[in-house]
């Protein structure tokens, strides 16, 4: 049994604060391998207990949402994104997207 990394902790609530919440296997793909082998059930519950995240087993699998307090403490470690910036591919913006609407 391995003990999680702290440091991995801004690196997933980065993820969450970009996207708003994740599956427990998107999540895992979106790190590198070598954080894959270092995130463990302990990191998530630890980030739960401290009202960072919250987890719902939503079907068969765990999502997890970053929480206001997840990103006010994103946001003193000083890697929190701005609401005002969308993920990638969450927009749908673009100088087509409104002559289509028209």
């Amino acid at each position: 049994m391995f003990m999680y990394d702290p440091s991995l902790q801004p690196i997933v609530l980065s993820k969450l604060a970009q996207w708003g919440r994740l599956t427990e296997s998107d999540l895992q793909t979106m790190l590198s391998p070598e954080q894959r082998v270092r995130l463990a059930d302990d990191l998530l519950k630890d980030l739960e207990w401290d009202g960072l995240v919250t987890i719902q087993v939503i079907g068969d699998e765990p999502v997890i949402s970053i929480t206001e307090r997840g990103r006010h403490w994103l946001d003193e470690q000083g890697g929190g994104h701005s609401p005002a910036s969308p993920p990638p591919g969450a927009e749908n913006g673009g100088p087509d997207s409104t002559s289509a609407q028209v």
